[in-house]
């Protein structure tokens, strides 16, 4: 592990998923958390990435007690957010498709580094991920949101150079975004998608509303995010034919 002064956290990640359709894996969860949070692969792991059914119940406590500075899940339950929360390990919600790719990404390569900045919201690995997330205390208790595939670093065009996060907003940059959010805003009601995810992707949208007014404003942090957002929801429509919505199923 190399943790980073102030709220932001660098380090491996360890991987708890179901292989396949098998069930082995979640019932040694179940029957003894710490014996599996204890396996090799899992040493000195900073940050750990779980599938929704491995963030339920006293299991919570395992993680607690396992080195962990931060754990992200699809959702997670009360009694283990509660006890993640006490043992001083930040619980942090990414949607169902971003988990799976990052716990692919982890697994591919288990010696990435991985960073979460949690006062800015987003976890990142080098230039080959970024992803914004909330924790998992303003998420509600169900799914955070639906499916959505890999939310990649921003390209060309998303940042705004020379910025810094004490120089005002200039008059051009708040129109533009304006321009994105309310496309953003009208793109998201033509999608047909489950409420749960709607609601998750209104209420990123909002939050890059509300960072946009701020005195220190950053736009280029304020681009990355909408250009996630974005992505995510022309993922959904190309997802999304008829009968045919995203797979909320981990």
């Amino acid at each position: 592990m190399q943790p980073v002064t102030g709220r932001v956290v660098a380090g491996r990640g360890a991987v708890l998923r179901r292989p396949g359709a098998g069930q082995d894996l979640l019932a040694a969860w179940r029957a003894d958390p710490a014996a599996v949070l204890g396996a090799a692969r899992n040493a000195g792991a900073a940050i750990l990435i779980v599938s929704a059914d491995f963030a339920t119940g006293a299991a919570g406590a395992a993680v607690a007690r396992g080195g962990f500075v931060a754990v992200i899940a699809p959702k997670f339950d009360q009694i283990f957010r509660t006890a993640v929360t006490k043992g001083g390990v930040f619980p942090l919600c990414l949607p169902i498709g971003i988990v799976t790719e990052l716990q692919d990404m982890v697994a591919a390569d288990p010696a990435m580094q991985l960073t979460v900045d949690i006062d800015n919201g987003e976890v990142t690995a080098g230039d080959k991920f970024s992803a914004v997330f909330e924790t998992a205390g303003r998420a509600a208790a169900g799914p955070a949101s639906g499916q959505a595939a890999a939310q990649q670093a921003p390209g060309a065009g998303t940042e705004v150079p020379g910025r810094g996060s004490d120089r005002p907003l200039t008059a051009a940059e708040p129109a533009h975004l304006a321009d994105r959010i309310r496309a953003a805003q009208l793109h998201m009601a033509s999608l047909d998608m489950p409420a749960d995810v709607r609601i998750n992707l209104q209420r990123r949208l909002v939050a890059v509303c509300d960072s946009m007014k701020a005195a220190t404003a950053d736009p280029a942090r304020c681009a990355r995010r909408l250009a996630s957002l974005t992505a995510e929801l022309d993922r959904i429509a190309a997802a999304s034919g008829p009968g045919n919505l995203p797979d909320l199923n981990s």
